[in-house]
């Protein structure tokens, strides 16, 4: 796995993925809600928590997904300690 210093930046040379129904899917719900929590992802998806985690991770570090630093209070809600997903470049 390659290291990277800080949970919103994106490796540079990312093990390549292909794309399934349910990434196309999340893409999609992210860019229509705008922003989505990583907790509101996997409530809304099928798998287990920890996998939909670890794929979010993978589509961020390929550019689908952004990780914006600054949310609003209401959507990161306080305490909230997952990450915030936005579209990202290739979304």
């Amino acid at each position: 796995m390659k290291s990277y210093s800080s949970h919103y930046e994106r490796v540079k040379d990312p093990t390549p993925i292909l794309l399934t129904e349910r990434d196309e899917e999340i893409i999609w719900a992210v860019g229509r809600f705008r922003f989505l929590r990583s907790d509101q992802i996997t409530k809304l998806f099928d798998g287990s928590r920890q996998g939909i985690l670890r794929r979010l991770a993978k589509l961020f570090h390929h550019g689908y997904l952004a990780r914006p630093k600054r949310v609003n209070v209401q959507i990161a809600m306080p305490g909230f300690k997952g990450m915030v997903y936005a579209l990202g470049p290739s979304g």
